[in-house]
């Protein structure tokens, strides 16, 4: 549906990244931009844009070409074709891939807070790490977790809301009937 030259663009940048650990990705930030909370944000964004475009990528690649060229047919479109028979398609790889950068974000941004934070809650974890206060050490653990999983299930429940199924062998038989 997209370009192939772009497709391979941005394969060249998104596929190596992958292969470099988070931690090389932090010192290497870190090294040229200094100890700053713009840090955390660029390895985490870094990191995460692989797995939304790798998924995306996938499901770009099986699009039901009988389905777009029926669209075609009735349409030229271009937006009406992509918003209702591309983005239906394609919506449940982009939230995989979403709901994997999501989590992958959040280990990230919890192990960098822990160590490289200034100020809020990593730098509270900080604090009482060294002073040995567990029970606030394990309320602020537990309340970055909580926060974690509220992000996520707010990220599913999006899914389930904009998400929606479609059923090729259904769209098949009606085809074949027609």
């Amino acid at each position: 549906y997209f370009s192939k030259t772009i497709s391979d663009i941005l394969n060249s940048l998104f596929y190596p990244v992958q292969f470099i650990s988070e931690a090389v990705l932090v010192i290497t930030v870190i090294a040229v931009m200094g100890i700053n909370s713009t840090v955390i944000y660029l390895v985490t964004i870094l990191v995460i844009l692989p797995d939304i475009f790798i998924a995306t990528q996938i499901g770009i690649k099986n699009i039901d070409e009988e389905m777009l060229e029926l669209g075609k047919v009735y349409t030229d479109d271009k937006l009406s074709i992509f918003k209702n028979i591309v983005l239906p398609q394609v919506n449940s790889y982009i939230f995989a891939g979403l709901i994997r950068a999501h989590a992958t974000a959040w280990e990230i941004v919890a192990t960098a807070e822990v160590f490289l934070a200034l100020n809020g809650i990593g730098y509270l974890i900080q604090n009482q790490f060294r002073l040995l206060n567990l029970p606030k050490l394990f309320s602020l653990v537990l309340l970055l977790l909580l926060a974690a999983l509220a992000s996520d299930r707010v990220l599913r429940l999006l899914k389930l809301i904009l998400t929606v199924e479609v059923d090729k062998d259904e769209f098949s038989k009606n085809r074949k009937l027609n």
